[in-house]
């Protein structure tokens, strides 16, 4: 297993929680409850790579870039905020594992000073793990999978969830 040996999910959401401890996180049961009850507005922002997007996403999703990069991002986010003024708002981010999405949340909160911005533990990988619906375009694959970013991380993920072409 190299570098993952003996470290599982446990670990790996500690050592994001560790590196980027000013992000607000959240669980991807939590993240799912939302997005059923239609209480709270979600815009769910995909902080990986655009081949990785391309593979499946959450539904709905903005592909934003590894760092936010994505010219997208400030104009889903104003549009988000603006069509949502009065209710309640959440961004929710995501990338593989939780890593960069963790990233981009403690950016987003610490530079650009928003407090209703989360990091979804586990991220895709766990997502797809639990049998969640997962998509690619405006399509919803029977068989939820994701890119598995590489060998290591990858492990990560189900063997039987792992894609590399959409």
């Amino acid at each position: 297993m190299g570098l993952l040996s003996g470290m599982g999910w446990s670990a790996t959401i500690q050592l994001c929680r560790s590196s980027f401890s000013k992000a607000r996180n959240i669980s991807t049961a939590e993240l799912s409850e939302m997005l059923d009850n239609n209480e709270t507005q979600v815009l769910l922002l995909d902080s990986r790579k655009k081949e990785e997007f391309d593979v499946s996403h959450m539904k709905g999703a903005i592909y934003v870039g590894e760092n936010g990069e994505a010219p997208e991002m400030d104009e889903a986010i104003r549009k988000f905020q603006s069509e949502n003024a009065g209710k309640e708002q959440i961004i929710a981010c995501y990338c593989s594992v939780g890593y960069r999405s963790s990233r981009l949340a403690e950016k987003l909160q610490t530079e650009r000073g928003l407090s209703n911005v989360v990091n979804v533990e586990g991220s895709i990988f766990k997502w797809a793990n639990e049998g969640r619906e997962v998509w690619r375009q405006e399509q919803r694959l029977e068989t939820p999978v994701a890119h598995p970013y590489n060998s290591v991380w990858g492990q990560l993920l189900d063997s039987d969830k792992r894609a590399t072409r959409p």
